[in-house]
């Protein structure tokens, strides 16, 4: 079924988040389509310095932006009905909440398409994104836009590729054709649960590879960690109803290649911060506290569900960040684990 750019034109687009990812998705759609993007960013700096000067030094320095990025502080005066969510994870829900109470003061009922492209989950109501969405916006159709996409590298047109989780085949082409051009690809599943989980817990394994490397173990090690954590992130997909092979594609492994070996990766900095400074709550002080892996740390230890039997690594990775556990003594339990077959 295919979707002209003429019908994709009509609707109007809002990115709802104004950091590095935000930006570059936003630049995105500007370059694809012939519209103007509406991205809503909280600092009013940066909505001020998008318009008069078309950049983000903030979040994406030394990249032009498309002058059909419009920066808004406020969407009381945007009716869309196609949203893209960049936001951190834990202030999507009353994100959302906000866009509801406003859309119903003004009676804007249109059916509205989420494209959620921000990875975690919320901690306070230990739910995925996704089912936070669709909480508010029962009617709503909820997307998944997760792969190995560091922002700075989108927004430098070099080739990237993602993956797409819908539910109807029709809604997902129309958004498959907003965002591919021709160094950006999609792949599509239906596996919307997969999808968030790996984008989820990849930050957790993230911060592993970092703690290894961090503590001079060698690249030996780093890849059994991320080797032997592909395997729990499988378990707990499965568990939660979605696809096993969704954990091997670019939502998964791809993405947990990149964000565990890349000094780009927030949660890769973290890990080797905290094995430096041997203190959790210093190393966060220093790489600040955006990195998902923590935040999913939290809501993992909440759920009650991750014990050192099935999930040894995301285990200790909790005990080191949430019970003071010193870095060497976590990878000492975990090499010093039985013998087991594969």
């Amino acid at each position: 079924m295919a979707i002209r750019r003429k019908e994709i034109t009509m609707r109007k687009i809002m990115v709802l988040g104004g950091g590095a990812w935000g930006t570059a998705i936003s630049n995105l759609l500007a370059n694809n389509l012939s519209q103007n993007i509406y991205l809503w960013a909280l600092e009013r700096e940066i909505v001020r310095e998008i318009n008069e000067k078309n950049e983000n030094s903030k979040f994406l320095p030394d990249i032009n932006l498309s002058k059909k990025v419009i920066a808004v502080h406020s969407y009381e005066k945007i009716e869309s009905d196609r949203i893209f969510i960049a936001a951190p994870s834990q202030y999507i829900y009353n994100l959302i909440k906000n866009l509801y109470t406003l859309n119903q003061k003004r009676s804007f009922t249109a059916e509205i398409t989420f494209i959620l492209c921000s990875k975690g989950i919320d901690i306070k109501r230990k739910a995925l994104l996704s089912n936070l969405i669709k909480e508010i916006y029962p009617k709503s159709k909820v997307l998944v836009l997760s792969g190995p996409t560091f922002a700075k590298t989108l927004a430098q047109k070099k080739p990237t590729a993602a993956t797409l989780a819908f539910k109807e085949k029709k809604i997902g082409i129309e958004v498959s054709k907003m965002l591919c051009n021709d160094y950006f690809k999609i792949y599509t599943t239906r596996d919307v649960i997969g999808v968030q989980i790996n984008g989820t817990l990849k930050n957790v394994l993230a911060l592993a590879a970092g703690i290894t490397e961090g503590s001079d173990l060698g690249e030996n090690a780093r890849a059994a960690i991320i080797t032997r954590g592909i395997q729990e992130i499988v378990r707990v997909v499965v568990s939660l109803g979605g696809k096993k092979e969704t954990v091997f594609g670019l939502s998964g492994l791809g993405d947990l290649v990149l964000t565990a070996t890349d000094n780009q990766s927030r949660n890769r900095q973290l890990g080797l911060k905290i094995a430096e400074l041997n203190d959790v709550s210093k190393a966060l002080e220093s790489v600040g506290k955006l990195a998902e892996g923590y935040k999913t740390s939290q809501a993992l230890d909440r759920s009650k569900q991750i014990n050192s039997e099935n999930y040894p690594i995301m285990h200790e990775i909790i005990e080191i960040l949430l019970r003071s556990r010193k870095p060497s003594e976590a990878l000492t339990r975990l090499l010093s684990r039985e013998l087991r077959l594969e």
